[in-house]
């Protein structure tokens, strides 16, 4: 007959009670905790004894909720020398560069579907017909209008870690994680994933 780890624990302790009493040594018997059994035939200690830390600081995995990934950043204070820029944020441009031409002053000078607008990282500001936007070119709480061909803020109802402002969708403010439901304060406002802490463009 096979025994379970709790009876073999058991038998385990009898025998060591019968073999001092064959010698005469005088032994007491030993109390056997049945927590200890129970953790022994569990195979180990409680996992909350591994992960260790204050329980009130441990997310839903029972980790500790306070560390964040390397570069990660929810304000500027986590971050030493680097900017924190949240996420979807331009990081700049660094080196501009010379756009002279001037294909346009307003959309109107471009056809149907065209907008007119200055370069991204143009030194000179010349601007130029670019392609309007489509629904999957647009941010995260914005739609593509189909008047001005432009990405404006959506209208309600709103996605996650968004709230109606009127009749328009914002980033909800947040003081911590707690406001977002489910996703990441990073500098006051509720997104997705969390900060980096990034070098500005050279």
């Amino acid at each position: 007959m096979l025994l379970g780890p709790s009876s073999r624990y058991s038998l385990f302790l009898s025998l060591v009670l019968l073999a001092c009493n064959m010698t005469g040594v005088g032994v007491d018997a030993p109390t056997v905790d049945s927590g200890a059994t129970d953790a022994f035939a569990a195979g180990g200690a409680d996992s909350s004894m591994m992960k260790g830390g204050d329980s009130s600081q441990l997310d839903a995995a029972g980790f500790d909720a306070t560390v964040l990934p390397e570069h990660a950043c929810r304000t500027q204070a986590d971050c030493t020398s680097l900017p924190c820029l949240a996420p979807g944020t331009f990081l700049g441009c660094g080196t501009c560069f010379k756009y002279e031409d001037e294909e346009c002053a307003g959309d109107g000078d471009c056809d149907d579907g065209w907008i007119c607008e200055t370069p991204t990282c143009t030194c000179s500001g010349g601007k130029t017909c670019n392609l309007g936007c489509s629904d999957s070119s647009c941010r995260s709480g914005e739609s593509c209008s189909t008047v001005t061909h432009r990405c404006e803020a959506q209208a309600c109802p709103c996605p996650k870690n968004f709230s109606c402002n009127g009749a328009t969708c914002a980033r909800t403010a947040c003081t911590s994680d707690a406001d977002c439901h489910g996703g990441v304060c990073v500098l006051s406002q509720c997104h997705d994933d969390f900060g980096t802490c990034t070098a500005p463009a050279a």
